[in-house]
């Protein structure tokens, strides 16, 4: 198990859409400017993936594949899991059963019990 905190900050990325997500949910919380002051300093101390033509290809050879087997998920998690396919990184997350059923993903889980 693993930590960011144990991790250098340039091998630390996040997808954009993890990004939006974060931002999304800072902007409809209660404490809207602690979330979004917290929401830019992550985003301004760890790499963003953005958006290419290479994760837009492995995002719909996953989503066809999915579907094929009926393991639909949500198009966001998919390019979350595209981005980190394409660059050749570990997905971070809780939820390791989400993504299982993507072929060629690495996935950890840093969660504490």
């Amino acid at each position: 198990m693993g930590s960011i905190d144990k991790v250098e900050r340039n091998l630390v990325f996040i997808s954009f859409i993890t990004l939006s997500e974060l931002y999304y949910g800072a902007y409809k919380s209660v404490r809207q400017q602690e979330n979004l002051n917290a929401v830019a300093f992550l985003a301004s101390n760890i790499q963003v993936i953005g958006s290419t033509t290479e994760i837009a290809e492995v995002f719909g050879k996953i989503k066809a594949g999915l579907i094929k087997r009926g393991r639909i998920i949500d198009d966001a998690d998919i390019f979350i899991a595209a981005a980190a396919i394409t660059n050749e990184l570990s997905l971070v997350t809780n939820n390791i059963k989400h993504f299982e059923n993507i072929p060629g993903i690495r996935l950890e889980n840093w969660k504490k019990n």
